[in-house]
């Protein structure tokens, strides 16, 4: 795969992983759970942010160890019903972890 179709995959995670700050703000888990609309869009972009990542090239991920590249590949894999993975899921929202370390760090890709 070439550098520019990988990078392409960088900027959908970033894109996706800014949807699931906006949309995860100011809420608490159980609100999480129980509004449906929010539940729904921020687990499906979780679930694209994991599915992009597996296309950024092994290589890549090995001189970015600082990102948790398996939980954020496990995290698009899980499925919706499983109470285990949604904790993991929420707590992959708290202090917007996922979104801000992975924009700080995948933006180096960009440049």
């Amino acid at each position: 795969m070439s550098e520019r179709e990988w990078r392409i995959y960088i900027d959908d995670m970033l894109r996706f992983a800014e949807k699931v700050r906006t949309y995860s703000e100011g809420i608490d888990r159980a609100t999480f759970q129980q509004d449906e609309l929010k539940y729904d869009a921020i687990l499906r972009n979780l679930e694209l942010i994991g599915e992009a990542a597996t296309h950024v090239p092994a290589e890549v991920r090995e001189q970015h160890e600082d990102i948790p590249w398996r939980q954020v590949i496990e995290n698009g894999k899980a499925g919706e019903g499983d109470e285990r993975q949604i904790k993991l899921r929420f707590q992959s929202l708290g202090a917007a972890q996922c979104d801000s370390r992975m924009h700080n760090h995948t933006r180096r890709f960009c440049s």
